[in-house]
């Protein structure tokens, strides 16, 4: 039996021909995410506002007996049109009017309204409507802000072409949580371990270290020019990686947090200026704290003095609220330059405090050392 004529059955044998769009509905709609890769699998129901409720019950009762929904899992039948029945999830079922969006009814509305009841008469306003010209990852984001799992993906006209279903969010997240993990790692694979050919991934990841080695390689220019200060004060050289090691690990805190922030929408450009506020508040305190465990370390070495302890240690605070405030600035400017924020996060942040953490220990050490 034909979907149309299965639907001849269910609303006695007629179709309601409002317009010509509105036979071919009730209709599956392909999830958003496999709409680009041409995949006939159905994730969800459009029905016409012409229908009344029971119209809708009837069609989805008779739908669910057609064999290429009525597969159970495991019988190699359920990836044909989602399994089990005539969609994926009937949480959300689209209404249109002449293929435009209307709204959208859940099925509880359809249990618990009377059969004769005009579908327009219970139908909901969609939250968030997304383009089919929007950005996945904008759509997304702003589903995520309603707390939505569901949501039409329409065009210019209003049409409804697919929708977008947990199962996108999922794969986006993904695509995401992958894309930042390589920039802030600098392996610059976006794809399976097993998957990326071994020249790709040593290609994006030299080139990757190569900028890098020549960035860190100031630090010699930098050292050399105060090496007669460090020959009579050694203590500068044997603290020299754990102040920047410190502080490049207190900027990448703060730049984590802020990354995260602007992700999640929390952190936008009206707050940005809070937010770095509130990093460099944090960061001074966490100095102080960081300032007294490295007086009392640099102290017990053999061979230091009190001035050489007090220059490390304020050096050390010092390139701590700068790495701070550097990891929470950088972010916010290359979201507002329309560049993605990670690609500011570790190793470029870490590369650029360990030489700027070289600068301010020597500057600082030549100034109050001799």
């Amino acid at each position: 039996m034909t979907l149309e004529a299965n639907l001849r059955e269910g609303v006695g044998g007629q179709l309601r021909r409002d317009c010509p769009v509105e036979l071919i509905a009730p209709c599956a709609v392909p999830s958003a995410s496999l709409v680009e890769h041409n995949v006939l699998r159905e994730e969800g129901l459009v029905v016409p506002a012409s229908f009344l409720v029971g119209d809708v019950v009837d069609f989805i009762t008779r739908m669910s007996k057609l064999e290429r929904y009525n597969g159970r899992p495991g019988d190699g039948r359920e990836a044909e049109g989602g399994g089990g029945g005539p969609c994926r999830s009937l949480e959300r079922i689209f209404v249109t009017d002449c293929g435009r969006l209307v709204g959208y009814v859940t099925s509880m509305d359809l249990l618990v309204q009377d059969r004769a009841a005009p579908l327009l008469s219970i139908v909901r306003s969609c939250e968030v409507v997304v383009r089919d010209s929007d950005e996945y990852d904008d759509a997304i984001g702003a589903m995520r802000a309603k707390r939505l799992n569901y949501a039409p993906v329409v065009t210019e006209d209003e049409v409804v072409v697919g929708i977008i279903t947990p199962s996108d969010m999922l794969k986006e997240m993904e695509m995401e949580a992958t894309d930042d993990v390589s920039r802030y790692s600098g392996s610059g694979s976006t794809e399976s371990f097993f998957g990326t050919p071994i020249l790709q991934l040593v290609t994006a990841r030299a080139s990757w270290l190569v900028s890098l080695l020549m960035l860190q390689s100031l630090s010699s220019i930098i050292l050399t020019h105060f090496s007669a200060l460090i020959e009579r004060h050694l203590v500068i050289a044997l603290f020299l990686t754990m102040l920047t090691g410190t502080a490049g690990n207190a900027g990448n805190q703060s730049s984590a947090m802020v990354i995260r922030g602007i992700a999640t929408g929390e952190i936008n450009r009206k707050n940005g200026w809070k937010a770095v506020v509130r990093e460099v508040k944090a960061a001074l305190l966490m100095s102080a704290l960081l300032a007294v465990a490295a007086f009392l370390r640099v102290y017990i070495t053999p061979g230091s003095t009190v001035m050489s302890t007090v220059a490390v240690t304020l050096a050390l605070s010092v390139t701590v609220v700068g790495a701070c405030a550097f990891g929470t600035v950088a972010p916010l400017v290359m979201d507002r330059l329309g560049v993605d924020p990670a690609n500011c996060a570790s190793p470029a942040l870490s590369t650029l405090v360990d030489v700027g953490g070289v600068l301010v220990l020597c500057a600082l050490s030549s100034a109050m050392l001799g």
